[in-house]
């Protein structure tokens, strides 16, 4: 997300969504959904 326009981009990793579950799962979560938010400034406005 920018901190400066708010532009929010979706990226999709392949295979890190499965990563994240089999973490919470080795400590005994049964994860429902999950998320990560990367905050910074956008190529846009740094132009």
């Amino acid at each position: 997300m920018c901190r400066s326009c708010g532009r929010v981009e979706e990226i999709r990793a392949s295979g890190l969504e499965e990563r994240i579950d089999a973490l919470a799962r080795a400590r005994g979560f049964e994860p429902l959904g999950h998320g990560i938010e990367i905050q910074g400034i956008c190529s846009e406005c740094r132009a």
